[in-house]
């Protein structure tokens, strides 16, 4: 089946009438993908949405720049959907209903809850902040592309949107979530605390009251978290970015006594580098700082837009060997080091000859790794 509609608002309509009209329907539906149509230059590109139940397929067509898609729109399609244990949410302008019933709010679980490249209206984070209402627990929380027209909300005033029982097991917030405080903000008052595992974040240095945020939602989190990733984008100032997270966010990592698994992400940039105070002081610095429970250490770097970036070879030339060394030794239940690169081609051999080189007895004890991804791929820090 297919329904066309250029209308997001209408599209909902008809589909809750579908599922209303045959329960037998909503009921095999466990993974809901809504994703919009995304317009370039004036021309309409259809992204298609698949209702996916367990055997048909259902698809649908929906307009990011026309009507978008409403809290309560999206509310309606749930009540239908008894079993919908996933939901993935992409390319679509969403928008705050003004009537929905209090009491149905935390009334749905889910095993997973993507949104991708969503827009909010002026209100931005309240949009995002129903959604999440809805939920009393989602084991996979993951948050991308999120535009908010105005990302500095002030949360107390949304508090009530979610349920202080709400609860999440893997939390991944890797890219682009404008208002990314904010959100943490909010999620940090919840249950979510006491049941958070994986922690999957954006880090950005150079704004402090984010790092005292981050810090904050660590520590409070610090006895349960297994599995951490810090992922940085194009850092402009590496000395005033060392200087922040050695103040702000390293003290905190030795807190986190339940920790096996740390990545850590950077893209190659010119200054990535160059500077006094490279990447590489920001790598070990966070390496130095966790706790010796550590097992599993994974270093990444995406290439950049050629010829502007640095070689993956280059890259490890200026790590300080010594310094990483005594960082990786600290750790007595160590069993894997990797190290990615991200690019178009192949992974320069060379560099791996210098990592080698440089951390020999991790090199004797097998526990060194190294992989090349495709740029294409999303990283993926477990």
């Amino acid at each position: 089946m297919h329904v066309v509609d250029e209308n997001p608002s209408k599209n909902t309509s008809h589909f809750v009438s579908l599922l209303q009209s045959s329960p037998a329907l909503g009921s095999h539906i466990k993974r809901l993908i809504l994703e919009g149509r995304r317009f370039d230059n004036g021309n309409q590109t259809p992204w298609p949405i698949a209702f996916a139940g367990r055997a048909t397929p259902y698809h649908a067509f929906m307009s990011y720049s026309n009507p978008p898609l409403t809290t309560g729109g999206l509310l309606g399609i749930l009540s239908s959907l008894p079993h919908l244990r996933a939901l993935h949410l992409c390319r679509f302008q969403l928008s705050r209903s003004s009537l929905l019933d209090p009491s149905l709010k935390g009334s749905f679980q889910l095993e997973e809850l993507e949104m991708m490249h969503i827009k909010g209206t002026p209100q931005g984070i309240p949009d995002i902040l129903d959604v999440l209402g809805f939920f009393s627990q989602v084991e996979t929380l993951s948050m991308r592309h999120i535009d908010n027209a105005n990302p500095n909300t002030n949360v107390s005033d949304h508090l009530s949107s979610i349920l202080s029982t709400f609860s999440v097991k893997s939390l991944s917030m890797p890219s682009s979530v404008a208002g990314i405080g904010s959100y943490l903000d909010v999620i940090d008052r919840t249950r979510t605390m006491k049941t958070l595992e994986r922690l999957d974040l954006e880090c950005i240095p150079l704004d402090t009251e984010y790092l005292r945020t981050l810090s904050r939602v660590i520590t409070n989190g610090s006895l349960n978290i297994e599995q951490l990733s810090l992922r940085f984008s194009d850092i402009k100032n590496y000395t005033l970015a060392s200087h922040n997270l050695s103040d702000l966010l390293n003290p905190t990592l030795s807190s986190l006594t339940s920790l096996r698994s740390f990545a850590i992400y950077s893209p190659l940039n010119v200054s990535v580098v160059s500077a006094d105070a490279s990447i590489w002081t920001i790598v070990i610095d966070l390496i130095s700082a966790l706790p010796t429970t550590i097992r599993h250490v994974n270093i990444a770097f995406q290439d950049g837009v050629i010829p502007l970036h640095p070689s993956w070879k280059t890259t490890v030339e200026r790590m300080n060997g010594s310094a990483l060394r005594v960082a990786l030794e600290r750790f007595t239940e160590l069993e894997v080091v990797r190290f990615i690169h991200i690019c178009r081609g192949q992974m320069d051999l060379r560099g791996v000859s210098i990592v080698e080189r440089a951390l020999p007895e991790l090199a004797e004890r097998n526990i060194l790794r190294f992989e090349q991804r495709e740029l294409k791929e999303r990283f993926n820090a477990w």
